[in-house]
């Protein structure tokens, strides 16, 4: 490379540098257009800086500044990136790259009027030439209503490095050629800077990054999360507040300017408020990083238990209106509700609010778990038929006939021990008990027995939304529940 550098200025290596890092004018890239046209060594020497420049964004997909060395040996380039990466040092697929690299310059205008129609605007100044991959509209909520399907949502369209993307209300899925996939939730806006980082300004994003793509980032502004082969989350509001969970695998999540990564895994997340300071986040539901095809008012609001000090970053998640079947259980646990026998799991459970508790929460004999209901409801408590009843549970509670079975993960076998469908490699057993809960208000659980064997299941809560307000009867006692107040049930054995 340094027989064409000397042959060009200094100024002109300073253009090719400013457009490779996405800093270029709109008038630098008409600059660079026709120095490439005229001064072959100037083709020449911008053609390899941009393949050097791809090359080592896609290795060194970590910044050794906030990172340890010995992380980057971790990150090896796909074997689909590398025969691309070989390929692209012959000399017509050079010279076709850069012809492309021109029409794109060229025709940047006409691009952006092909995508007003769905109003995602493109920030031309900051596009470069580097191709990251590619992205397709899957649904429009706009107004809180769906929006009829458009020809946007049948197409797929390209993004490159320093593209600036608006979705004013669609929820996109974007697709790198690192294998790493970004689905993103409207209004939002984000900046792309190369194959291993984003900047997210606003928005809701679910990240999923595969193996040998390890070492993405998303910067939002005041914090950088960055992955270790996961999958995550990232919502930023308008006060510039950000919020971030971890569903599989590991994150590290710094506030801006700070030398100090957090370390957050599966079952954990934290809030990043305006300042940079880390909180924990202790509820998530699918309004948090996405949003749900059709809203609905939430029947469990708040989640508290009284052994987690600020420190230890675990949330909780409600699912809503999934189905049950199959579905994953707990926060830090991939074990899966299974049907007892081919009929399924018993239909009064389905479409509610599933609470996801933490199995590590079964051997704590001094728990306690707070939850708010916005509404009436029935709630269930789904417990494990080898334990000794609790009395909390016995004396509030009513047990129905019903069951439901418990499908475990074992460390010994894998995920792939899980079965599919109703009936299929049931491990457990738990009973359903159930409680009406005719106001809003706030009600108190309590431990999970006498659980002290780690290979005991921790409770699960399921709530159901009720028409109007019932009499609240448990067994043949009519207990009163206090709207401010709540209802405090007994956790003492």
């Amino acid at each position: 490379m340094s027989s064409h550098r000397k042959n060009i200025s200094e100024a002109d290596h300073q253009l090719v540098d400013d457009v490779i890092s996405g800093q270029a004018t709109q008038q630098q890239w008409q600059e660079l257009s026709a120095l490439i046209a005229t001064n072959p060594d100037a083709c020449q020497f911008y053609v390899t800086s941009v393949a050097i420049h791809a090359k080592l964004s896609r290795i060194y997909s970590l910044d050794t500044t906030t990172c340890c060395p010995d992380r980057l040996k971790t990150l090896t380039p796909s074997s689909s990136y590398a025969s691309r990466t070989n390929r692209s040092w012959k000399p017509l697929t050079l010279l076709a790259s850069l012809f492309g690299i021109l029409l794109t310059v060229g025709f940047a205008s006409l691009y952006l009027n092909s995508k007003s129609d769905h109003q995602i605007a493109h920030n031309t100044m900051e596009r470069s030439a580097s191709l990251l991959g590619e992205y397709e509209i899957v649904s429009s909520i706009c107004n809180d209503q769906p929006t009829e399907k458009s020809s946007d949502e049948d197409q797929k369209y390209q993004f490159h490095s320093g593209d600036h993307l608006k979705f004013p209300c669609q929820t996109t899925r974007l697709t790198y050629e690192s294998g790493v996939v970004m689905t993103l939730t409207g209004p939002a806006e984000l900046i792309f800077e190369n194959l291993s980082s984003c900047r997210l300004l606003s928005g809701k994003v679910v990240v999923h990054v595969p193996e040998g793509a390890q070492g993405f980032r998303v910067k939002t502004a005041k914090s950088e999360i960055i992955d270790y082969g996961t999958e995550f989350g990232v919502s930023v509001n308008e006060q510039g507040e950000s919020k971030v969970a971890v569903f599989e695998g590991e994150v590290g999540v710094g506030s801006t300017g700070s030398w100090e990564q957090k370390q957050l895994y599966a079952g954990q997340g934290v809030i990043v408020d305006r300042d940079g300071n880390l909180e924990r986040l202790v509820l998530i539901d699918q309004s948090t990083f996405s949003e749900e095809a059709t809203p609905r008012s939430p029947i469990i609001a708040d989640v508290q238990d009284n052994i987690r000090s600020p420190e230890t970053y675990n949330y909780y998640r409600i699912i809503s209106g999934s189905p049950l079947e199959d579905g994953r259980i707990y926060v830090d646990r991939v074990h899966e509700f299974n049907g007892v026998t081919e009929a399924g799991v018993p239909e009064f459970l389905q479409g509610g609010e599933l609470l996801m508790t933490f199995n590590d929460d079964k051997v704590t004999g001094d728990f306690h778990l707070t939850l708010t209901l916005a509404q009436p409801a029935d709630l269930y408590i789904l417990y494990d038929k080898r334990l000794e009843i609790p009395v909390w549970l016995a004396e509030n509670f009513t047990q129905l006939d019903d069951v439901i079975g418990v499908d475990e993960q074992t460390r010994t076998t894998g995920p792939e021990r899980l079965g599919i469908g109703p009936g299929v490699s049931v491990d457990n057993i738990m009973s359903i008990w159930k409680r009406r809960i005719s106001q809003p208000g706030t009600i108190v659980l309590g431990h999970n027995g006498n659980a002290f064997e780690k290979r005991n299941l921790m409770y699960s809560v399921i709530a159901q939304p009720i028409g109007g307000i019932a009499p609240h009867f448990i067994g043949k006692s009519v207990v009163p529940f206090d709207p401010i107040l709540g209802s405090t049930l007994p956790t003492l054995d």
